[in-house]
């Protein structure tokens, strides 16, 4: 079964500020979303340990940093990763810091899976979008975010059923109008070739294509308008 998209808008900087901070209040409303969310007893105990070792103590925040690259002496790379209980905290650690803030678009954005971003990608290269001047480096580097996730505190996620995505608001400003460009673009397609060849080519993105851009265009727009960074929980 695909992963169902949850869209919020939330305040990075609130959630790092969290770190270490101790509060209750945020440990609080983070446990009772880790209770209503973990059915699995063992699972809800490693969660509410790891809260605890964030919001207490605090814990080095990755997101962004350079991957690990290989040492001098050639020897295996040394990874941290997070499983689907650290995506859980982070999800709920993210409601918990963002307080009146939080803008909450999981019940109408569930609507889509995860198969909907790799969609887009595949439709966006197959039409010749990734390669037009109207693409850029930010809107694929983020399509790939979305895919893979963006952990804040491990290099990796290593998750069978959950894991999360952000983008940042001033990739918001910059993936989104690229975005309503891959719904306009169409490839002209020569005419001297065969007609075979012609009809295997893909000219622009589907029409299921172009509705779920202009959907997800539109809620992430919602959010930049907002201030907001958007965290996209996959479930």
């Amino acid at each position: 079964m695909s992963l169902r998209m949850n869209l919020y808008g939330f305040r990075l900087a609130s959630l790092v500020d969290g770190l270490g901070s101790g509060n209750p209040d945020v440990l609080d409303a983070a446990r009772s979303l880790l209770s209503k969310s973990l059915s699995d007893e063992a699972d809800l105990v490693s969660a509410q340990a790891w809260l605890e070792t964030l919001v207490c103590t605090g814990y080095p925040v990755k997101y962004g940093a350079p991957a690990p690259h290989t040492s001098e002496n050639g020897g295996l790379i040394v990874s941290h990763s997070e499983t689907e209980t650290h995506a859980f905290v982070a999800w709920a650690l993210m409601q918990a810091t963002a307080g009146p803030d939080l803008l909450d678009l999981s019940e109408v954005s569930s609507v889509y899976t995860i198969d909907a971003i790799t969609t887009l990608y595949d439709e966006s290269r197959a039409c010749g979008f990734l390669k037009s001047r109207d693409c850029s480096v930010d809107f694929i580097t983020s399509l790939s975010s979305l895919q893979s996730g963006t952990p804040l505190f491990g290099d990796e996620f290593r998750s069978d059923w959950s894991f999360y995505s952000i983008l940042e608001n001033r990739r918001l400003t910059s993936v989104i109008p690229v975005m309503a460009a891959a719904c306009r673009f169409e490839r002209i397609i020569p005419d001297y070739l065969p007609p075979e060849v012609k009809s295997s080519m893909r000219a622009r993105l589907s029409d299921q294509g172009r509705s779920f851009a202009d959907e997800f265009s539109r809620w992430l727009g919602e959010i930049r308008d907002s201030g907001l960074d958007a965290f996209l929980m996959w479930w």
